[in-house]
């Protein structure tokens, strides 16, 4: 791979940037053991924290990657970080945001690189909402019998932000917008059965299959791409795709995204590849969140209408971004373009497979068994990808020479 001192355009600071159900049968994570990694496949990040999503910079010198847990409140922070894509030393990509052990600072996940630039997108971790939309205290539910709390987004609120390395203002200043992920909303004037009495309203809870895949599976299902031609980017809320334009207040969907996630956008900006997640079924149930008082009859304090899609297969699809032509590839989750545009890289049945475009025929990679979130490198040499050994749930990054 061709080396060139530093990144373009960077400060002095070096850069410091399947469906679910099917992969229930898929063979056991990769295990590496105490073994070292041969020469074509290589192990860059040695652990205690889970490493995860990684991009390459556009010279391909090195790979940012997210360092940390998205749900951690108070420490172990997701944290951005850089490496050598041989590996090495690591380094912050914003020192002056966050610490490098994950404590304090702000949390900050999936990150997309602008092949014209450098810059990078992210997303902060805006608001945790409770595990149901109203708490996780007692319930009573019309449907059933049990306490189980009925689900609700675990992710309410995201900032995409915009950044170039080494950022050292306020995240507000510079562009940003704030999303309210899709699936929960408020109806102040409901009126609900007697048996929920004194309470007037409910929280409406629409439990997409993107919050079941994140629930599940630890999914990035909002992860943004760059448009390669535009300040323009591509995301997802949980129910569709949005693009947003750099610098604009408000994102627009596109048309013919229901359901899509993780997004791609083609070498030549022509496509946005995305996974669709089928629904299974739609699960409504009414539920009380209960305050309990020793000696004083439950008191019901919050409404909870739920509407529960389940989570089928997930299927690569190609889309035009203005909504048009759209085509489904095969199985898969997060796919990510081989430069020339000809395959897209996938994670099926444990493993990373190769899509051709055009046919859809798969091709699995070797030596990625256990593998998740494919990027391949900016000269379609090398596939860098997250891996957690047998029986954890602990990711190293690895990279592996791509197929030819």
């Amino acid at each position: 791979m061709r080396r060139s001192p530093q990144f373009r355009g960077a400060p002095a600071i070096a850069f410091v940037a399947l469906g679910l159900l099917a992969c229930r049968d898929a063979p056991a994570p990769y295990d590496p053991g105490d073994s070292p990694a041969t020469e074509a496949v290589r192990r860059i990040t040695w652990d205690q924290r889970d490493d995860r999503s990684p991009t390459w910079s556009s010279d391909g010198e090195r790979i940012v990657y997210v360092r940390g847990d998205l749900l951690s409140a108070f420490s172990d922070l997701p944290t951005l970080l850089a490496i050598p894509d041989e590996g090495g030393t690591r380094e912050l990509l914003y020192p002056d945001l966050q610490s490098e052990e994950g404590l304090g600072g702000r949390p900050l996940t999936a990150p997309a690189v602008d092949p014209r630039s450098e810059r990078i997108a992210f997303v902060q971790r805006f608001q945790l909402a409770p595990a149901s939309g109203c708490g996780e205290a007692g319930w009573e539910c019309l449907s059933e019998t049990d306490s189980t709390p009925p689900p609700g987004p675990r992710l309410q609120q995201l900032a995409l932000r915009v950044r170039s390395p080494g950022y050292a203002g306020e995240l507000g200043d510079g562009p940003g917008l704030e999303i309210e992920l899709a699936g929960r909303t408020e109806d102040p004037t409901a009126v609900n059965p007697p048996e929920f009495a004194p309470v007037v309203g409910r929280v409406l809870v629409d439990y997409y299959p993107a919050h079941r895949l994140f629930e599940e599976d630890g999914s990035l299902f909002f992860r943004p791409t760059w448009n390669p031609g535009a300040d323009e980017i591509v995301y997802g809320d949980a129910l569709e795709l949005r693009r947003w334009r750099i610098g604009d207040a408000t994102s627009t969907p596109i048309p013919g995204t229901e359901d899509g996630i993780t997004p791609a956008w083609s070498p030549d900006g022509q496509w946005i590849a995305f996974v669709r997640l089928a629904r299974t079924r739609d699960a409504v149930s009414l539920c009380a969140n209960l305050r309990v008082i020793p000696e004083v009859p439950p008191i019901p304090t919050c409404v909870q209408e739920t509407h529960d899609y389940g989570l089928g297969a997930a299927t690569v699809e190609l889309i035009r971004p203005d909504g048009t032509q759209g085509k489904a590839i095969g199985e898969g989750l997060e796919p990510a373009w081989s430069p020339d545009g000809r395959y897209l890289y996938v994670r099926r049945g444990g493993a990373i497979y190769r899509l051709s475009v055009e046919t859809g025929a798969a091709q699995p990679v070797p030596e990625t068994g256990g593998g998740r979130e494919p990027a391949v490198s900016p000269d379609g040499t090398e596939l860098a990808f997250a891996r957690a050994a047998t029986g954890g749930s602990r990711h190293d990054i690895w990279v592996v020479p791509a197929l030819p």
